[in-house]
């Protein structure tokens, strides 16, 4: 490994490129970057071992684009009502896991759909970084979790995730130090892995689709949302923390986008047909008159 340097990347990358087969045929574009990934996962290994003292920037192979694979704002509003509900339940039963975990899931779903945040940033924040005298999530590194790269690392907070925020935090126990706390100042879950599967067992009771629940059930779904609604791409860009707007391009779903103009042409047309024969000779004459 000491000899390892860009010039040996280089080469792996050529042999995957030209030179490696599965069944006679060259390696798809999906399997060249998973095996980059996992070398790039082995590369960071050695670093963090000190077995190499610094590791050039590893360039992934580009993948095929395809559209996000995403929920629908009917399916999350499904998903909030489910959470409200099943909060609900917990209370009257009294039933303090329940109530703990519907808590902590709708205030993780709020984050997620609100201010578009990942996961890992809504599981290590703590409850003093956020300020709503100044209307901001700020930035939080507990937990030793890191944000990818966290261009815009303070969040704004609109006005539905304020008022949820105002009441939530009305509510909270004296020693609550995280924003999904276990009631007694420590996280509620210590690996965010548990709150994927929770979360996971959830979309299955709702028979929603069986994607990542928060990166791409609620983050994703709002992304699309928004580029689909006309937002900047480029306030997207920094809202969702992306490194390049080519990124956050590719959650801009294309068939959703085609299947609403045709939708909306469907529309015009009918809005826009002749309703009688009269009508229709006189269409046809305009028409020829145009022509």
């Amino acid at each position: 490994m000491q000899d390892y340097d860009e010039t040996k990347y280089n080469a792996f990358q050529w042999y995957l490129n030209t030179q490696a087969k599965y069944r006679g045929q060259l390696l798809a574009d999906t399997t060249k970057h998973i095996h980059t990934r996992h070398l790039k996962n082995f590369l960071l290994f050695c670093r963090d071992k000190q077995i190499l003292d610094s590791l050039h920037r590893i360039k992934m192979p580009k993948l095929p684009k395809k559209d996000m694979r995403t929920l629908t704002l009917d399916d999350l509003d499904r998903l909030e009502n489910y959470l409200i509900n099943k909060l609900q339940v917990a209370e009257r039963e009294s039933d303090a896991r329940g109530i703990r975990n519907m808590k902590n899931m709708l205030r993780a779903y709020m984050m997620a759909t609100q201010i578009v945040a990942r996961l890992g940033a809504i599981w290590s924040l703590k409850l003093e970084n956020i300020d709503l005298g100044s209307g901001y999530i700020r930035d939080n590194k507990e937990l030793k979790w890191k944000n990818k790269f966290y261009k815009t690392p303070d969040k704004p907070i609109n006005k539905e995730l304020h008022e949820f925020l105002i009441k939530d935090l009305a509510e909270r126990k004296p020693k609550e130090r995280y924003f999904l706390d276990k009631g007694n100042g420590e996280p509620w879950f210590y690996d965010q892995g548990e709150i994927s599967k929770l979360a996971t067992k959830i979309f299955r009771e709702l028979n929603l689709p069986s994607v990542k629940p928060f990166h791409w059930g609620m983050r994703a779904t709002m992304i699309t949302e928004l580029l689909l609604s006309g937002c900047n791409p480029y306030a997207v860009q920094e809202l969702a923390d992306h490194d390049n707007i080519e990124t956050t391009m590719l959650y801009l779903n294309r068939r959703k986008i085609q299947q609403k103009n045709a939708v909306d042409s469907i529309s015009e047309l009918r809005k826009n047909r002749p309703q009688s024969d009269s009508e229709v000779s006189q269409f046809v004459c305009h028409r020829r008159s145009e022509a």
